[in-house]
């Protein structure tokens, strides 16, 4: 018998390996294998068990992992499989994330242990007999930290224990991401008549799910509590549970809410860990010991045998689709597709559904759910909409508008607290001549350069090229140079300056780029150390605080004028749910939006909490222009350094393509940032609306023009883009 078997690199096809007699019968499709490649031994996995291969001289199966398979692993490979072929990459490349960091190299993390011998030799010397004084005498097992903390040396330690004072024991220890430490309690109250009526539903489906479950709730309605009752049934029967959640800073706070909630530990998966701390994740929940997992997008390729309930909490949320590197997936629509391979119930939630998504379920082709009302006593907060034009004509120039700053004035004097969402990184948004107008700009991209207040310097966002403020124009030579508009940074001074006396953080990617820093700020928040959090989007979605009366919004128009089709939807989105984090408990809220657009449809209708509305108006602008849900998408991205040539190919491919003629083709044409770490980029977006055509032209690009890493140009395929920039 032969075992085909793919790896956790990127070789693109799988490899035969002869089975040896003594593992006959004992290799089962999705199991781990350890092999020979290349002078090198690995682990891979293997995908198909056949009697024979067309190669001659293979080499043998080494080992197997039998531990934590079974039938339901099967149904993994199939999923994985679809992943390969349908965003046209390699089953390596699949699998790359999910084997190196789970069966490869890297072991368990080991403790020795120390405790008392039930008898204490005699003849012990003086300092010895001081030592064993201030041993734990209760048989508790000590680490040697804990020795020392006790006063007792590493070199009294081993004598200790040569002369069987201390008897060592090694145990393996579970290295535990930093988000489970965060605690915010319990859920309080009981499900409504409302949410108990739809788990109810949802559960009378679980023998043979059918669908993916919509539950399209208002901001604040509860959805949580339904997820968690249906992970505590599920959980009852053995059958796994999987969270996804957009952001990494959402997964302290859920993970609180449902550890406390179902009383077991979850398996944690987000990019911040480390490697041994998401290696332990991966085996807990591979040999069955924790089945519950909560994490980013990444975690739906977890290797779960047999998960009962998927959960993609903020369904429309753009953080699902990976960009970079391969594979460029979609995390909610593998979960769908892992739902109906695993036989499992998937349950979609939010309260401001993707385009697709929404109608996918007016088409009957998912269950559709309604939460009209927030739970218990809560109110969906009213929404000012402040038209900055007139604040600038009257001469405020400041971030905040005067209503805005009444409001934080009248909330902190109430003893409220406040969150102010500014998508803006950095101090300054740029460095201007204030002579001749020219704007300092990256040697490696065309972008321009962001002022940073810590670090006095400027940054480029896309390349990380990191200068010292030149403030001579590189263009006139006039020392005129200013910093025009503001970023995060600015108004946390001005917050500052301000209100004195209230306690403000920063939540950004500057602030949260040390290991754990999302749960300290959260908590630092949640124990009311601080009135205000100033955030980037990251504090739009999921977190709930019952102190937070005030949400303002200091630039609702950013990202509106991108050339992307999704940009109102984008902007319908966050205005939304950054709405939503006002007035989530008894306590009314109150939303401030400053926006230069009031009656554009996504920011006026956001207002009104008005999604079916918001729908109504795109969707006839995205059929008329033949984007999704009406036609399907594939953008290839043409990179190199020479901007010819990159030009050529992609004219080249953009022609090709044109023989077929149910297929539109757009481009090619610069993208938004035209060079970027050095290197020009062109896009071609094809349109049609046939996925099988689809991927039978872009299968035929891939073999008539391959893309190899080290050309001058190379291309890079992204099905469903989430972005057209």
């Amino acid at each position: 018998m032969v075992a085909t078997v793919a790896f956790p690199i990127t070789i693109d096809g799988v490899y035969d390996y002869l089975i040896p007699d003594h593992l006959a019968g004992s290799i089962r499709r999705g199991m781990p294998v350890q092999v020979n490649l290349r002078s090198r031994t690995l682990w891979g996995v293997v995908m198909e068990i056949k009697s024979s291969s067309p190669y001659p001289n293979l080499k043998p199966v080494l080992a197997i992992k039998s531990e934590g398979w079974n039938r339901a692993s099967e149904s993994l490979i199939t999923l994985y499989q679809w992943i390969a072929s349908y965003y046209h990459t390699t089953i390596a490349t699949v699998f790359k994330p999910i084997i190196k960091k789970s069966i490869a190299d890297m072991k368990a993390k080991e403790v020795s242990l120390f405790s008392l011998a039930t008898t204490i030799p005699s003849g012990l010397t003086a300092k010895q007999s001081q030592a064993v004084e201030k041993l734990d005498r209760r048989g508790k097992p000590m680490t040697t930290k804990e020795l020392e903390d006790r006063g007792v040396s590493a070199s009294m330690k081993t004598t200790l224990v040569k002369l069987g004072v201390l008897v060592k024991s090694v145990t393996t220890e579970i290295r535990e991401s930093i988000d489970s430490s965060y605690s915010e309690g319990t859920l309080s109250g009981t499900l409504s008549e409302e949410q108990l009526a739809v788990v109810e539903q949802i559960w009378a489906d679980r023998e043979n799910p059918t669908k993916p479950f919509l539950i399209h709730g208002v901001t604040g309605s509860g959805k949580t509590y339904i997820y968690i009752e249906l992970a505590r049934r599920t959980l009852a029967e053995g059958r796994g549970v999987i969270i996804l959640v957009p952001e990494i800073g959402l997964t302290p706070q859920t993970i609180s809410r449902f550890t406390h909630a179902l009383g077991v530990p979850a398996a944690i998966m987000h990019s911040r860990m480390s490697e041994g701390e998401r290696r332990d994740s991966v085996e807990q929940v591979v040999n069955g010991s924790r089945k519950l997992v909560i994490g980013v997008r990444s975690s739906i390729l977890i290797p779960m045998p047999d998960p009962g309930l998927i959960v993609v909490d903020e369904e429309h949320d753009g953080s699902y689709k990976q960009a970079d590197p391969e594979p460029r997936y979609h995390a909610r629509d593998v979960a769908i597709m892992r739902g109906q391979f695993q036989k499992a119930i998937t349950v979609l939630g939010t309260a401001t559904p993707a385009m697709e998504t929404y109608f996918n379920a007016q088409a009957g082709k998912f269950i559709y759910i309604e939460l009209k009302n927030r739970f218990g006593n809560a109110e969906l907060p009213v929404v000012t909409l402040v038209d900055m034009n007139r604040e600038r004509a009257s001469g405020n120039w400041s971030p905040f508008s005067r209503e805005l700053r009444n409001r934080i004035t009248s909330t902190l004097a109430e003893g409220k607290q406040i969150i102010l969402l500014l998508n803006r990184r950095g101090y300054a948004v740029s460095l201007a001549c204030g002579t001749c107008g020219h704007i300092r700009q990256c040697p490696h991209c065309t972008v321009n350069l962001i002022y940073h207040r810590s670090g006095d310097e400027i940054r480029c966002h896309h390349c990380g090229y990191r200068s010292h403020p030149n403030y001579k124009c590189e263009a006139c030579g006039c020392e005129e140079m200013q910093y025009n508009g503001y970023g995060i940074q600015k108004v946390e001074d001005q917050l500052r300056e301000l209100f004195p006396t209230a306690g403000v953080i920063r939540m950004d990617q500057d602030t949260t780029s040390r290991k754990g820093s999302h749960a300290d700020l959260l908590g630092m928040f949640a124990r009311r150390e601080a009135d205000i959090l100033l955030g980037t989007q990251m504090v739009a979605k999921g977190l709930s605080f019952p102190d937070v009366t005030l949400v303002g919004v200091l630039q609702a128009d950013t990202g509106l004028t991108l050339p992307d089709f999704r940009a109102s939807e984008r902007l319908f989105q966050l205005l939304t749910q950054v709405a939503g984090r006002a007035g989530r408990d008894a306590h009314k809220g109150t939303v401030v939006v400053q926006t230069m657009s009031p009656h554009v449809p996504a920011v006026a209708l956001a207002a009104k909490h008005d999604y079916k509305g918001f729908y109504e108006s795109e969707i006839g602008d995205r059929a008329d222009a033949g984007y999704p849900p009406f036609r399907r998408l594939v953008r290839i991205v043409f990179i190199g350094k020479d901007e010819s040539a990159t030009l050529k190919r992609a004219n080249q491919i953009a022609g090709f393509l044109r023989n077929y003629p149910v297929l539109e083709i757009l481009g090619p044409a610069e993208t938004l940032v035209k060079k970027s770490h050095d290197e020009y980029r062109f896009a071609v977006i094809i349109k049609c609306e046939t996925h099988t055509v689809l991927r039978d032209s872009v299968a035929q690009v891939m073999k008539q023009f391959p893309s190899v890493k080290n050309e001058p140009v190379r291309y890079k395929i992204d099905v469903d883009p989430g972005s057209m920039v």
